[in-house]
Parts: structure tokens; sequence; C-alpha cells
């Protein structure tokens, strides 16, 4: 496909290529009237020319990843078609991708901290299982469709693609392989039914790249790779780098066993099988419990540039918090309990650290705290550091955007922000898809948190994301000239 640079398409102007690919290319667009930069993708004429059914799956599964509303997701913005040229709009991630700040470390010798491979992949693990709670499968998890932020945040990219180019088989109709054979489960390397499995199986192999410097199975031709993916044995990690704790080698072995119903069955389950292996007490010089200080910076990321997620090409975030996975226990669903409380490990240490100390009730207690901090508890500490009314605000449930709003005001009221956007989230999710006001104002206000938290880049996302949600709607000229001037402010 020629080099759109310099064209508009629709409402954005093509400002420069990013990237391109066997599917799709890449470009940084902008859209003038909201002084945006974007992500715009633009699909390849063969790929559409060869499948008579393409429409009507672009629009079907563009509009559901356009629904997924995550901290750690690309957001889609938009899709379109121009005379023959479909394409994608969606958020603009200013930085790298894991791919290629793993290639940067191969190339100097070094590893990444086994903390934060524990933070990418709480962000990543987050992203995955809010997809999958709402029924949408990634089916090609890779480190170049995971995108991080100039402050080293994770973003999971370009959800929903392989359905969109392949419809339920593993290839195109033009014989391209949908998804990326290193990456992929067994069960997609032969063209069955996949399930949530298959991509917890990809996070594994993902998470094998990033703690030994390689993924398990490589060959000469794809399937080459997909036939070791399905017949040959996972290549030991420790025998690939000596000082990995056994603890962690089994989680990779649980991760990326051959028979989905031998793996995790949700990627928070992976998360946390991986926390706890690192909070054992250490064979090979790991610190028991979690690391204060990584060696490497979550900032330090070479060569900053506008990455864009992409299909096969070079590939924001309200909370960027830790993920405290819900895990199924037996008998139980994955999904957390309506008491559960949804503090981040930053927030739990900022509570803990602002709150009165707290006279020691018995041995006994500090006992279980200590476990519970080993094991990445730390949530529970955030807890007790609240007075009890706000206790009760952050252990009562809401169905209702009102009534989540209302918890999240009284929240603020009491001086604890940072609690009030789970509930601010969860509003959201309550909001139905066509209801533009409404999420518009719930976004404005999550904004509105983000200001008081100093979280400038986040809170400016959400007033832009205001605008473009009631962009066209006279009745709420005051509601965007509110977001207009908080973003003038923010520049």
């Amino acid at each position: 496909m020629a080099d759109l640079s310099g064209h508009t398409l629709g409402k954005y102007q093509l400002v420069e290529r990013l990237g391109r690919g066997g599917m799709a290319d890449v470009y940084k667009g902008y859209h003038p009237r909201l002084e945006r930069y974007v992500a715009v993708k633009t699909l390849h004429s063969q790929l559409i020319e060869a499948s008579p059914d393409f429409l009507p799956r672009f629009e079907r599964e563009a509009k559901a990843v356009a629904t997924l509303r995550h901290p750690h997701i690309v957001q889609v913005y938009d899709f379109d078609l121009q005379g023959e040229i479909y394409f994608m709009v969606m958020e603009l991630v200013d930085g790298i991708s894991l791919g290629e700040m793993l290639f940067q470390l191969a190339q100097k010798k070094e590893r990444l901290p086994y903390q934060r491979i524990l933070e990418l992949l709480q962000e990543i693990g987050a992203a995955l299982d809010y997809a999958h709670q709402n029924h949408m499968l990634h089916r090609d998890i890779k480190p170049s469709n995971v995108l991080l932020d100039k402050t080293g945040h994770a973003f999971l990219a370009d959800f929903g693609i392989a359905r969109i180019l392949g419809s339920s088989t593993h290839f195109t109709s033009t014989g391209t392989l949908i998804g990326t054979p290193q990456y992929m489960s067994p069960e997609q390397g032969k063209g069955e039914e996949l399930t949530t499995a298959s991509d917890v199986y990809a996070l594994g192999v993902v998470l094998y790249e990033m703690l030994v410097g390689r993924v398990p199975f490589d060959a000469e031709t794809p399937y080459g790779i997909i036939h070791k993916h399905i017949n040959e044995s996972l290549p030991p990690a420790r025998s690939l780098r000596s000082d990995l704790p056994a603890a962690v080698e089994a989680v990779l072995n649980k991760a990326l066993a051959k028979a989905p119903q031998d793996r995790f069955q949700a990627a928070g389950e992976l998360v946390a099988a991986f926390q706890q292996a690192l909070a054992m007490k250490p064979a090979s010089g790991i610190p028991a419990g979690p690391v204060e200080q990584s060696p490497v910076p979550r900032a330090q990321v070479e060569r900053p540039q506008a990455v864009a997620a992409s299909f096969q090409a070079a590939a924001p975030m309200p909370e960027p918090a830790r993920y405290e996975p819900a895990v199924a226990q037996p008998g139980s669903s994955s999904t957390p309990a309506a008491s559960s409380v949804p503090v981040s490990h930053g927030e739990a240490v900022q509570l803990a650290a602002e709150a009165p100390q707290m006279k020691k009730k018995s041995s006994c207690l500090w006992v279980v705290l200590l476990v519970l901090f080993l094991l990445g508890g730390l949530v529970v500490i955030g807890y007790f550091a609240l007075d009890s009314f706000q206790q009760e605000l952050v252990t009562q449930g809401c169905d209702t955007p009102e009534a989540c709003l209302d918890r999240a005001n009284q929240l603020v009221a009491t001086g604890k922000p940072g609690l009030a956007l789970p509930s601010l989230n969860e509003a959201i999710d309550l909001v139905p898809e066509n209801n533009h006001p409404p999420y518009a104002r719930l976004v404005c206000r999550r904004g509105d948190v983000y200001l008081m938290l100093e979280r400038n880049e986040l809170a400016a996302r959400d007033f832009a994301l205001c605008i473009e949600w009631i962009e066209n709607d006279r009745d709420q000229e005051d509601l965007r000239n509110y977001a207009k001037e908080k973003l003038r402010g923010l520049k």
C-alpha cells in the first residue's frame, strides 16, 4: 500500500507512517478539532478483496473492541471506510513496545528485574482478565502488542484483530497465518476452538521471555514453531537461567501446559502465582517480598517515540496501579466478591503512610499481616489505615452508575481521591454503551480526580475522551467547554 502520509481519512490528518506490517499500515494521525494525536491503522487491500464477508466482520468486531474501556487497554476511538480504505482510529501511546525494550536489554546483555516483570505482568493481566470478563479474546498476545508509555506503564493493544482478519480460523482467506507462532498455544496452532486459556498460554510465553531472554520454542519456519508448541516439552527455564527460583519455574510450567485445562484459567491466577513465587524465601538472591527499588527505573526507555497498536507492524490509562488479581478458589468464582477492596498496591502504601500509627492489637494480628504482606496483601494494610466510615464506603457494593458516583464523591470528600477511582471505573462500566453524555460526565469526573492526584497525563486523556464522546451533542456544550478548559490548563 502506498504511503498515505499527508492525506486525510475522515476527520484525521495522516502526519507520518509509523510502521508497516503484513496486514496493516500504522500512521500518526491528528484530529484538528480536538487538537489530539491518534494512531490510525489502514488495512491492506488484499485482505479485504479476498474475503467477501470482511465488511460485516470488520464492523462487528471493531464495535466490540471499541467497548473495551480499561486503564491498560489501548482505547479504540473510531473506525470507518473511505473509498476502498478501511481504517481504525485509536489512542496513540508515546513510548516503545515491550518487544523493543526486551531487544534493547538483550543488546546490553541485561535482564528486567523481577519486580519490574511483576509490575508489567500485573498491568497486562488486569487488562486481559477485563477483556475475558467481557467475552473478548485477544488471540495475539506478544511483546510488540504491549506498549509502554514514557512512565513505563503497559497497555495491551490489538484486541480482536485476529477475529477481524480471519473470523474463527487461524488463517486469513489469502493464506496468511493469524497470530504469531512463537506465542501461539497448541490449540491455536491446531486451529481448534479457543478459550481464555489460550491467551493465558501466550501471556506465559511473554513471561518466559521476560525472565529467560528468549522464547521457549523457535524454528526456521512458522510451522516448525507450531509443531514444537504442540509436541515438544517445555525447555526448563532454569536450564537457561540457573538463578531462577524453582517456584518461578513451576509457575511457567503450569502457564505453558499443553492442555488448556491444566493451565491457569485466568490471567489473574498467573499473576498471583508469580507474585507468591517471588515472595517465597529466596534460594538465589531474590528478595523475600516486594522489592523496594528496581535497578532499571520505570521511565527509562530509549528512543521514545509514538508507538501505535498495530496488527503485524510496530505496535491510557486511567489508573496506573498495581494489579491485585482475584484468584479463583475451589468452589468459588474467579470474579471478585462484591465486598473486595479494589485498592492498588501503590495506593495501599500511600494510605498506610498517611494514616496515624496503629496500636498493636496482638502479636497474632501482626503475624497475620506479615504473612499477607509477603503474599502481596498490602491491600489489607491500606484497608486498616482507613477510618470506619471510609472502610464502609470502599467495601459496600454499587449496582448503578449513580450509586458508584456517589460513593466516589464521598471518598473524595473524606480526602481519599485515590480510593475513588475504582468506584468511578465501576460507574463508567455500568453506563449503557449508547448513552454518551452520562459516560462523558463520569470520564470528566475521573479526570478531575486525576488532577487532585497530580496525574496530569491521565487527566488530559480523560478530558479529551470526554470531549470525543459528546463532540456533536449541542446539549452538552457546557460540559464540552469545561473539559476543553481543563485540557488547556494542562498544556
